[in-house]
């Protein structure tokens, strides 16, 4: 695992593409402020609610991880998995009741 170094500067950027196949992009990308957070979803390829599911998934985990992110409350970067895992895992299941309240 790497470590913070003091006035360490980054930059992020993100783009996704629809493909060749589909007409929409249902993939949901994030870039949290000072690059600290990047997060993409994909869409599902295609299946119903797929462009929801990705940006509910986005957003819980950005909800989940900001408030350790800007109190610096995962202070060693072993923290960080435990953190990242059960964030995902929130997110998987926000995505699963959705889709069961939408019928998929």
């Amino acid at each position: 695992m790497g470590s913070a170094v003091k006035g360490a500067v980054a930059s992020a950027a993100a783009l996704t593409h629809v493909g060749l196949v589909r007409e929409t992009n249902e993939d949901t990308v994030y870039v949290g402020a000072e690059g600290r957070l990047l997060l993409c979803a994909d869409g599902l390829g295609g299946l119903p609610y797929g462009e929801v599911a990705s940006r509910l998934a986005v957003e819980h985990v950005v909800r989940a991880l900001t408030p350790c992110l800007e109190a610096g409350t995962a202070r060693e970067p072993g923290d960080w998995p435990d953190l990242l895992r059960r964030a995902f895992l929130e997110a998987q299941e926000v995505v699963r009741i959705a889709g069961r309240v939408r019928g998929v």
